[in-house]
C-alpha cells in the first residue's frame, strides 16, 4: 500500500479515499499479521522517501520504520523485520550483513521521537508506538555513525535514535 504525493506515483490514499486505504491497511493485518505504508516525508534537503509497518504493535511489539530507500526495497527490507521480530530473532544494535545487499543494524527509537512518523499506525492504536529504525550502511558498509560514511547519503535517511552507538 502506497501514499505519494510529490513524485508522480500513484497515490491511493487520492485516489480511492482514506477508508478505502484503511480498509485495505486491516485486510493486510488480518492476513499476514502487519501492513507497510511506504510514503515521504519533506525534509531540509528535500523528499526523503520512507516506509513503516502498522499492525506489530497489535501483538506488543514495536513497528518498523526506514528511511530513503526505493519502494520495492523498503517493503521487502520490512517484511523481513517484521517476520524476524515475529519469531524474536531480529537482532538489535548489531550490524547485520544477512539482511539485504547492504549491512543494516536496527536502533530502538522511543514512542515520543517516531510520533511524527508513524501516523497511521499511530492513529490506528490510538497512542504513540515505539518502533525500531532499520538503518543502512553506505556502499563501504560504514553506518552514518562511523567515520568515513558517505556525506551524500547522510541526508536520506534521518536517525531517529537518540544514541546511535
Amino acid at each position: 500500500m502506497e501514499h505519494e504525493h510529490n513524485d508522480g506515483e500513484e497515490c491511493v490514499v487520492c485516489n480511492e479515499g482514506m477508508a478505502s486505504y484503511m480498509a485495505n491497511i486491516e485486510k493486510d493485518i488480518k492476513e499476514y499479521g502487519w501492513a507497510y505504508v511506504v510514503t515521504g516525508i519533506d525534509t531540509e534537503a528535500g523528499l526523503v522517501r520512507m516506509g513503516y509497518t502498522v499492525g506489530l504493535s497489535d501483538i506488543d511489539l514495536p513497528e518498523v520504520i526506514v528511511f530513503g530507500l526505493p519502494p520495492d526495497v523498503t517493503v521487502s527490507y520490512l517484511n523481513e523485520a517484521a517476520k524476524r521480530l515475529k519469531n524474536r530473532s531480529l537482532v538489535i544494535n548489531q550490524p547485520l550483513s544477512d539482511f539485504g545487499e547492504l549491512p543494516v543494524c536496527f536502533k530502538n527509537i522511543p514512542a515520543d521521537v517516531g510520533d511524527g512518523f508513524l501516523n497511521i499506525a499511530n492513529e490506528r492504536a490510538e497512542k504513540k508506538l515505539a518502533s525500531i529504525q532499520l538503518i543502512w550502511s553506505d556502499p563501504k558498509g560504514l553506518f552514518p555513525w562511523d567515520a568515513g560514511f558517505d556525506a551524500n547519503m547522510r541526508a536520506l535517511q534521518p536517525i531517529l535514535t537518540p544514541t546511535i552507538h
